[in-house]
C-alpha cells in the first residue's frame, strides 16, 4: 500500500463559458489553439513530473516492502518457533494435567482420610482436654499440699536449730570433760609404752617359736605326703584285686543268670536299676547303684514321665541331629557351633543316671570311634569347659571308665592355651586344633567368663595327677581374693589389659556373672570343707548379695536385682534364679554364720522365680521379669523361654535341704507347662514370647534342656541317695562331680600349692 502524501490528484478542468459571442469564438480560435497547446504542454510538464514523482514514491515504497516483506519473514520464523515452542509447551502441560488429575485423586483421598482423622483427633482433643482440667486441678491440689508441707518443713527446721544449740552446748561440756580424760590419758602413756616394749621383746620369743612350730608342721606334712602315696599304692593295689574281684563275680553271675529263667527280665522292669556295663567293649563299666528305696505311686509316675520326655527329646536328636551340636526340631536338621557332638556329651551323664541304657551305649559309642577334640575354629572357652569338659569328667565320675578321663584331659590340654594373657585371666575364645586364642571385641574379662572353669580343672588335676591342669586356673580365684571389694561384689567387667577391676558399675548375680559366685561356694564343698579361702569368699559375696542385691517388692516378692552404675534396675533374669538354692546351700552346709538369715532368703528367692511362670499366660518363666506399680510380677522386655534350668534346680535343691512339698509340685506344673507349650512333633522347641498364646517356637533344643533342666526334675522326683549332695558338686552346667575326699594335709602337694587353704 503507497503512502497517501505520494499520490497527487489532478487538478478538475473548467467548463468553457458558452455565454461568450461567436465572434470571439471565431477569431479565438488560433488564440484558443495556443493556448490549448500551452495548456497541453503544461500537463505534459505536470505529468512528467507526477510520474516522476510516483516512481520515486513507488522506488521508495518498494524498498519500504522489501525489508517490511524481511522483517514479516523473519517475524513468521519467529512465529513458527514460539508455535512449536508452545505446542511443545501444550503438551508438556497436557502431561502435566493428567498427572496433576491423578495426583488430585489422590489427594482427595487423602483429604477424605486426613478429615476423617480429625474428625478422631477433635475427639481425643475433646477428651485430653477433659484430663488436662483433670490433672491441673490435681496440680492445683499437689501444690497446695507442697505449701502446706512448707510450712510444716519451716516449722521442723525452727525445732531442729533450737534442737541443735542445745545439743551443741552439751558437747562442748562433753568436750571439755573429755580433755580432762585426755590429759589423764597422756599420763599413762608413757607407762603402756614400756610395757609394749616388754611385750614385744616377748613376742619376738613367741615368733621363734611359731617358726620352729611351722618346721615341725612341714615336716609333719611331709610324712603325711609319703604315708599318702603308700596309702595310695595300696589303695590302687587293693582296687586292682577288687576289679579282679569283680571280674570274677560277674563271670558267676553269668553262670547264675543261664541258670536263672527271667532274671533279666525282672531288672529291666525296675525303674531304679541304672546301666552296669557297655556291651561293645569288653571292659565292663562299674556299676552306679544307690538303695532302691520305694517311691509313692504319684511320684514315680512323674519320674517317669519325665524320664519319657528325655527319651524322646534324646531319640529325635538322634534322628534327625546325631553328631550335631543341637537339634532344630521345627525343621528337622541339626546345628553346629562348637562341633563336638555338645548334645551328646552334655547330656550323657543324663541318660546313664535316668538308666536309659540303650541310649547312654549309643552315646559312649559315640564318644569313643568319633568324638575329635581338633577343631580348627575358635569357640567360647566357657562354654566348652563347663559342658564338654564338664560333661566327659561327670560320666567319668560314675563310670570310672578311663577312656572318658582320657578324652577330657586331650581337651583340657587345649583348653589350657587360653591362658596367654599376662593378666593371669583365660581369653574368651580357644582354637582347639592351633590352640590359638583371641580376645574379645569389647576388651574385657568377664567375671563368669574367668572364674568359671576351677572345679572342671581341679577336678581333672587330682584324677590325672596332673598338678598342670590347676595351676592356671586355680591362680585366676587366687588374684580375684586379692582385689575383693569390701562388699564381696565384684564388677562384671576386668580390664583386659592389666586385668585389674574396671568400674562399670554393673553388679549382678544374672548374667556375666552368676556361675562365679557359685564357684565359690562349690570349690570349698568339692575340696571336702578343707581349703576355707573359698569358703570366705562365698560369705563375703553372699552377705555383700544379700545387703546390696536382694530387694522385697511392694507385693512382698523377693527378688535380685541388677546395679548398674549405682541405679537399681528393678527386675531380675531367669539367670539369677539358681541363687535361691545356692543360698540355701550355702546355708546348710556349714558356709556362712547367718544360716537362717540364708535360708530364708534362699527360699524367698525360689518361690518368686516360681511366681515368674505362674504370672505368664503359658506358665514358663521369661527371660527377665519386672514389677508393675502394685509390685506383681510382670514379664519384662524378654519375654522368651530357652527351655532354661536355673529355676528347677533351685527346686530340686530346696527339696533336698527341706523336703516340702511345694517344692516337688510347683516342679511339676513347670514340666507340665513344658510338655504343653515346648514340645514339637519332632523335640522340644525354645518359645519366643511366654505371655502369648498360640506360641511360636524358635527351633532350638539346646542342649542344656537335657544335661541340666531334665536332669534337675528327675532327681526331684527320685530318692535323696541318687546323687546325694553328701557326695557329689554339681557344676554349673548340671554335671556332678564327686567331692575329693582329702584333707589339706593329705592333698598331693603339687596340687595342695595351688589351692587357698586360708
Amino acid at each position: 500500500m503507497l503512502p497517501t502524501h505520494s499520490i497527487r490528484k489532478p487538478a478538475p478542468r473548467k467548463k468553457a463559458d458558452d455565454s461568450g459571442s461567436s465572434s470571439f469564438r471565431a477569431g479565438g480560435v488560433l488564440s484558443g489553439n495556443k493556448v490549448f497547446l500551452g495548456f497541453l504542454l503544461v500537463m505534459t510538464t505536470l505529468s512528467l513530473f507526477y510520474s516522476w514523482n510516483l516512481h520515486s514514491s513507488l522506488e521508495m515504497e518498494r524498498e519500504l516492502s522489501a525489508s517490511q516483506l524481511q522483517e514479516l519473514q523473519d517475524l513468521v520464523r519467529s512465529k513458527s518457533e514460539e508455535k512449536s515452542s508452545l505446542q511443545q509447551a501444550l503438551l508438556t502441560a497436557q502431561n502435566s494435567l493428567s498427572e496433576g488429575e491423578k495426583k488430585i485423586s489422590t489427594l482427595t483421598a487423602k483429604l477424605s482420610d486426613c478429615r476423617t482423622s480429625h474428625e478422631d483427633l477433635s475427639g481425643r482433643k475433646a477428651r485430653t482436654d477433659s484430663q488436662l482440667l483433670s490433672a491441673q486441678k490435681e496440680n492445683e491440689d499437689l501444690r497446695a499440699q507442697v505449701l502446706e508441707l512448707q510450712e510444716r518443713e519451716s516449722e521442723a527446721r525452727e525445732k531442729i536449730f533450737d534442737s541443735f544449740d542445745a545439743r551443741n552446748a552439751e558437747l562442748e561440756s562433753k568436750t571439755i570433760e573429755l580433755q580432762k580424760q585426755l590429759d589423764l590419758s597422756i599420763s599413762h602413756r608413757d607407762s603402756i609404752f614400756k610395757e609394749n616394749v616388754q611385750l614385744t621383746d616377748k613376742s619376738t620369743g613367741l615368733q621363734k617359736q611359731y617358726d620352729d612350730s611351722l618346721k615341725q608342721m612341714q615336716r609333719i606334712r611331709d610324712l603325711l605326703f609319703e604315708s599318702q602315696q603308700q596309702l595310695d599304692e595300696q589303695r590302687e593295689s587293693f582296687q586292682k584285686r577288687l576289679d579282679d574281684a569283680h571280674q570274677q563275680l560277674r563271670l558267676k553271675e553269668s553262670e547264675q543268670a543261664q541258670k536263672c529263667q527271667g532274671l533279666s527280665a525282672r531288672q529291666a522292669a525296675d525303674p531304679i536299676e541304672l546301666p552296669s556295663a557297655s556291651k561293645a567293649d569288653s571292659q565292663a563299666v562299674p556299676t552306679f547303684s544307690y538303695s532302691k528305696v520305694q517311691l509313692p505311686p504319684e511320684v514315680e509316675e512323674k519320674r517317669q514321665s519325665i524320664k519319657e520326655a528325655m527319651k524322646f527329646a534324646w531319640d529325635m536328636y538322634v534322628a534327625y541331629a546325631w553328631g550335631e551340636d543341637e537339634l532344630k526340631p521345627v525343621s528337622k536338621q541339626g546345628t553346629s557351633w562348637i562341633k563336638l557332638g555338645l548334645t551328646i556329651v552334655d547330656s550323657i551323664d543324663t541318660l546313664y543316671i535316668m538308666g536309659l541304657e540303650d541310649e547312654y551305649q549309643k552315646a559312649r559309642d559315640w564318644i569313643k570311634n568319633n568324638l575329635d577334640n581338633e577343631q580348627s575354629h575358635q569357640e567360647s572357652t566357657f562354654e566348652i569347659t563347663i559342658r564338654n569338659l564338664g560333661g566327659l569328667l561327670s560320666i567319668y565320675e560314675l563310670t570310672k571308665e578311663k577312656m572318658f578321663l582320657d578324652q577330657a584331659a586331650d581337651l583340657g590340654e587345649r583348653i589350657l592355651k587360653a591362658f596367654v594373657s599376662p593378666t593371669g585371666y583365660p581369653e574368651p575364645k580357644v582354637d582347639l586344633k592351633s590352640r590359638a586364642s583371641s580376645r574379645n571385641s569389647v576388651g574385657r574379662f568377664v567375671l563368669a567368663e574367668v572364674g568359671t572353669m576351677q572345679m572342671e580343672f581341679l577336678y581333672l588335676a587330682y584324677h590325672t595327677k596332673n598338678s598342670t591342669f590347676a595351676e592356671k586356673p586355680m591362680a585366676v580365684f587366687k588374684k580375684l581374693r586379692e582385689m575383693m571389694p569390701d562388699d564381696g561384689l565384684y564388677p562384671v567387667y576386668f580390664d583386659q589389659g592389666e586385668g585389674r577391676k574396671n568400674n562399670g558399675g554393673h553388679m549382678t548375680l544374672g548374667a556375666m556373672a552368676d556361675s562365679f559366685y557359685e564357684y565359690e561356694l562349690k570349690l570349698w564343698l568339692l575340696t571336702n570343707k578343707q581349703y576355707d579361702g573359698y569358703r570366705s569368699m562365698y560369705e563375703e559375696s553372699s552377705n555383700g548379695a544379700i545387703d546390696k542385691l536382694v530387694r522385697e517388692s511392694k507385693a512382698g516378692h523377693l527378688f535380685i536385682e541388677d546395679v548398674r552404675n549405682g541405679r537399681p534396675q528393678n527386675r531380675m533374669e531367669h539367670l539369677s534364679c539358681f541363687s535361691g538354692g545356692m543360698f540355701g546351700l550355702g546355708s546348710q552346709e556349714g558356709a556362712v554364720s547367718n544360716p537362717d538369715k540364708q535360708l530364708e532368703v534362699g527360699a524367698g528367692l525360689t518361690e518368686t522365680c516360681f511366681n515368674s511362670y505362674k504370672a505368664t499366660k503359658t506358665g514358663l518363666g521369661p527371660e527377665i521379669f519386672t514389677f508393675n506399680e502394685n509390685g506383681e510380677i510382670i514379664p519384662g522386655g524378654q519375654k522368651y523361654y530357652i527351655l532354661r534350668p536355673e529355676t528347677v534346680e533351685s527346686l530340686f535343691v530346696m527339696w533336698r535341704l527341706t523336703h516340702d512339698q511345694k517344692y516337688r509340685d510347683w516342679g511339676w506344673l513347670i514340666f507340665q507347662a513344658i510338655e504343653e507349650y515346648c514340645r514339637t512333633p519332632n523335640g522340644y522347641s525354645s518359645v519366643n514370647n511366654v505371655d502369648e498364646l498360640p506360641v511360636k517356637h524358635d527351633d532350638v533344643q539346646h542342649s542344656f534342656f537335657m544335661a541340666e533342666t531334665l536332669k534337675y526334675l528327675y532327681l526331684l522326683f527320685s530318692p535323696d541317695d541318687l546323687i546325694p549332695l553328701s557326695d557329689y558338686v554339681f557344676n554349673t552346667e548340671a554335671h556332678p562331680l564327686g567331692i575329693i575326699r582329702e584333707t589339706s594335709g593329705t592333698m598331693p602337694r603339687d596340687i595342695h600349692q595351688h589351692l587357698m587353704l586360708f
